[in-house]
């Protein structure tokens, strides 16, 4: 786990949700070991839940967001990008995470990309209040 993440997520004002392609059962005790308080995150879509965008669009779809923004933090570009492209017109800020699976090459396309930005761990920790 990266240090400050699961501080960040328990401090959280705004729900959280999980989306990952892991299988939810290892994120959950995952968190657990690592000290995440009951209830910081709002749900875990692991394994098996359908591809991040169409989580992300299950989420819009939720009533109790509805006209909220959506911040969505990922750590492949490859990702990040289909993901602004599927839900385009959307109310999402797209960040690209400095510290996850990706390039140098990577973080310059989120730069240069209208929709996207990578951001730094500190900076992911310190937008969770």
């Amino acid at each position: 786990m990266y240090p400050g993440v699961i501080e960040a997520l328990n401090r959280a004002e705004s729900p959280v949700y999980i989306i990952t392609t892991k299988q939810t059962r290892f994120v959950e005790a995952l968190f657990r070991g690592f000290g995440l308080r009951e209830g910081a995150v709002e749900a875990i879509f692991g394994l098996g839940s359908g591809s991040k965008i169409s989580v992300l669009k299950k989420i819009f779809a939720m009533e109790r967001h509805r006209g909220a923004k959506v911040v969505f933090v990922e750590d492949r570009w490859e990702t990040l990008e289909a993901a602004t492209i599927s839900l385009l017109g959307a109310n999402i800020a797209y960040y690209l995470a400095e510290w996850g699976y990706n390039t140098e090459a990577a973080r310059r396309k989120a730069e240069a990309h209208p929709f996207t930005e990578p951001i730094s761990l500190v900076d992911f920790t310190g937008k969770m209040v």
